[in-house]
């Protein structure tokens, strides 16, 4: 099986009303999503989804003609051209699917999962008014959803941990409720005061702890305060979204529950996520 074609297509809408999300400064008017098709001359199609799509095109010039089951090269060939393609991830996601399909087999069977059910969080993505917040927590838990996403961003922290407390006691103890801080990324243009420093980060945690033994979430790299804050409070802490994320599930008397969700990287899946829209 050869690659004949390298191809991307772009989908974008505009949104009922403009998105603030906590991790950027500007607000997002319009939803976009890249996908990119892989074609062999066997028919099989493989086709990936998300990242940065900076002149992915360059990406497929380096796979015409290549096996797509050489994935270990193509691994390789993406990292190293990474920095002038933007996020070439979703190239290997199509990879995967080509196999998958050749082989008659999911992706996840391929990678060793042994799970057939992922369980699906709902992630907030904006801050609002603690009653709004609220309200929106309740009406996810009524979607069906056994755990959900807050995000902490406001500029006293103890305002999040009182909107944290004020969910839990709405939607009950059996809602698994992760914490995201969103404090540890920075986009160029984002000038905001009040971010979390080591001193910050460990009280918040020590707060949240006091409120149910939660692990906080974090975003960006902040490696090294993360484990900082780690080696300084009892529970444990996460790390978090560049190529693998462990997104706490944050439940009452279940302290070591976590769930997994990962960037295209080859590595194994147990749990997913749903659109920020909330």
């Amino acid at each position: 099986m050869k690659i004949t074609a390298v191809k991307v297509r772009l989908f974008e809408y505009a949104m009922p009303k403009p998105f603030h999300p906590t991790w950027q400064p500007v607000p997002t008017t319009a939803a976009r999503i890249h996908v990119v098709e892989i074609h062999t001359d066997e028919g099989i199609t493989g086709i990936g989804s998300g990242g940065v799509p900076v002149r992915w095109e360059v990406a497929g010039l380096f796979l015409m003609g290549q096996d797509p089951f050489a994935l270990e090269q193509h691994v390789a060939n993406l990292r190293s051209m990474a920095f002038f393609v933007g996020r070439p991830w979703p190239v290997e996601i199509a990879l995967w699917d080509i196999i998958g399909k050749a082989t008659g087999k999911p992706v996840y069977k391929l990678l060793g999962g042994g799970s057939e059910k992922l369980k699906a969080y709902a992630s907030t993505g904006e801050l609002r008014p603690l009653g709004a917040r609220v309200e929106a927590a309740q009406k996810i838990v009524s979607e069906g959803f056994k755990a959900l996403k807050l995000r902490f961003h406001s500029p006293d922290w103890r305002d999040d941990v009182r909107t944290l407390a004020a969910v839990r006691k709405a939607i009950g103890d059996q809602i698994d409720i992760m914490v995201d801080g969103n404090w540890g990324w920075r986009i160029a243009p984002d000038r905001q005061l009040s971010r979390w420093d080591l001193k910050t980060a460990i009280s918040v945690v020590k707060a949240c702890e006091e409120q149910e033994s939660p692990r906080p979430a974090r975003s960006g790299p902040w490696s090294r305060l993360q484990a900082r804050c780690s080696r300084r409070t009892p529970g444990p802490t996460v790390s978090g979204w560049s190529r693998t994320c462990t997104a706490p599930r944050l439940r009452r008397g279940s302290p070591t529950s976590s769930s997994r969700t990962t960037r295209p990287t080859g590595f194994r899946s147990t749990g997913t996520s749903s659109s920020p829209s909330r």
